[in-house]
């Protein structure tokens, strides 16, 4: 189960969920798998890294790469779900509106 929600300056963050300031993220965000060539800013001077080597480095099993959710803007990669996080978006004392996403396994 997938949830964006947009709200103000005051949130609940869980452990599966992360949160943006909407104001800086460019054009619509979208879930999706890995593409060839995709990005991840690893620092707030915003040096990125590609995602396959986050991959490698964080010790993700080669099978399960094309398994892992990215919330994604127009922009790159914002979070990869369970791996890590941008540092683009990141909010702060002058943000205005949070993007929540939260991601959970739903149990059958």
């Amino acid at each position: 189960e997938i949830r964006l929600s947009l709200v103000g300056s005051e949130m609940c963050i869980r452990d599966s969920a992360k949160a943006f300031d909407y104001d800086k993220i460019s054009g619509k965000p979208c879930i999706r798998k890995r593409m060839a060539g995709d990005r991840i800013v690893i620092n707030r001077e915003g040096n990125q890294r590609k995602l396959k080597n986050e991959f490698i480095d964080r010790k993700v099993p080669e099978n399960m790469r094309d398994n892992v959710l990215l919330v994604c803007d127009d922009t790159g990669v914002l979070w990869a779900v369970g791996v890590r996080r941008s540092e683009r978006a990141l909010i702060d004392d002058n943000t205005q509106n949070v993007l929540e996403v939260t991601i959970q396994k739903r149990e059958y």
